[in-house]
């Protein structure tokens, strides 16, 4: 139905940018390290992008459980790590 279509089409462009994401935070990092701290978060996000994309395909597996418990264990500590560093970059 119509709502299936909208929420498949909001997963796959939710993908995208995240995956556009990661590659900004990469090239805008390589000038910035503030931005470059960013990097591990933008990269998880990118994963999980990786298991959306095999969930609307129907080809899930271990592998993508592995992904998903990877992406929920350190989240908290990736923020920790990066936030002081912007928060200086900010200020500065």
């Amino acid at each position: 139905d119509a709502a299936d279509t909208y929420d498949v089409a909001l997963l796959e462009s939710t993908a995208a940018r995240w995956r556009r994401q990661r590659d900004a935070v990469r090239a805008i990092g390589a000038r910035v390290p503030a931005i470059a701290e960013l990097d591990a978060i933008s990269a998880q996000l990118a994963r999980l992008a990786d298991v959306i994309d095999a969930g609307l395909a129907g080809k899930l597996d271990e592998s993508h459980s592995a992904l998903v418990a990877q992406a929920r264990e350190p989240a908290g500590e990736l923020l920790i790590a990066a936030v002081p560093v912007l928060d200086e970059w900010l200020l500065a």
